[in-house]
């Protein structure tokens, strides 16, 4: 009776223990996971504000060509009223 009694009390220990090792690799993994979640979110954030930088920038590029060719059209006048 004292050998099962100790086998029992003995599996409740062993299996004790395997519960904390599996409850610290679980929460090891929570870390990184939560750092992989705010690594991804970080990540997302800068490539959408990369993207917007990339279309005003488009934008920017477009409005000086349009000032440019203003510009040109403008010196092209003042050239044929000096010419006259």
């Amino acid at each position: 009776m004292d050998k099962m009694i100790d086998y029992i009390f003995g599996e409740m220990n062993s299996n004790r223990y395997a519960m904390k090792r599996v409850d610290k690799i679980l929460m090891r993994q929570q870390a990184t996971i939560r750092r992989l979640t705010t690594l991804t979110v970080f990540t997302v954030a800068y490539a959408v504000v990369v993207g917007l930088r990339c279309r005003e920038q488009k934008e920017d590029i477009v409005d000086m060509r349009n000032k440019i060719n203003k510009l040109e059209d403008d010196i092209e006048e003042i050239k044929r009223m000096k010419g006259e």
